[in-house]
């Protein structure tokens, strides 16, 4: 997903910085990162769980984060689909019959 001021704005509490997390997108500038809220919540943590045990955080921490993840997703998808496509209807010269 590219970073632009309108994704800043809608996702204004993560922040990407190469210096931090290896530029992983974390929350608020605190050392955790959306990848591991998701996680949590995959696992089927719910929100308090979450709160309990990472009380830096916000309930909105939790919910920009699922929401980042899923347009990152969705973006994600949106390139890597259409590239699947273009490379398996690609014919190399020893594909010929």
């Amino acid at each position: 997903m590219k970073w632009t001021k309108s994704t800043r704005l809608q996702f204004g509490r993560i922040t990407i910085d190469p210096a931090q997390l290896n530029g992983a997108p974390s929350i608020r500038d605190l050392p955790i990162t959306v990848a591991t809220i998701v996680r949590m919540a995959r696992e089927g943590m719910s929100a308090g769980q979450i709160l309990s045990a990472y009380p830096e955080l916000e309930r909105e921490d939790i919910d920009v984060a699922m929401r980042y993840a899923a347009a990152k997703e969705s973006a994600d998808a949106n390139f890597i689909e259409p590239m699947r496509n273009r490379i398996r209807n690609l014919r190399l010269p020893d594909d010929e019959v």
